[in-house]
């Protein structure tokens, strides 16, 4: 029987991240440490193919937390402060 994995977002740190399936609800972030229940899976399959699927969705949101934080300096003097929302949290 092969082994089917997850796909999880940590709600703390908002990294995807592949962890094994099991009849447990709960996890814990392999970035940040935090333990917490599973709230929403955002796929699941082989090993590999979920890895390459958290892969593509981290690096999609890198690219739009770079794209925003690069409009955002252009936009906002020295002296403003600006929070911006993104899929890593506020910036």
């Amino acid at each position: 029987m092969p082994q089917i994995f997850q796909v999880l977002r940590c709600y703390k740190c908002r990294v995807f991240q592949v962890q094994q399936s099991k009849k447990s609800l709960k996890w814990k972030c392999k970035m940040c440490g935090e333990k917490q229940s599973t709230q929403k899976v955002h796929g699941s399959g082989s090993g590999s193919d979920c890895r390459k699927h958290v892969q593509k969705l981290n690096m999609l949101c890198g690219e739009l937390r770079e794209g925003v934080e690069m409009s955002s300096a252009a936009k906002i003097s020295p002296n403003k402060v600006s929070r911006v929302s993104c899929c890593h949290g506020e910036l």
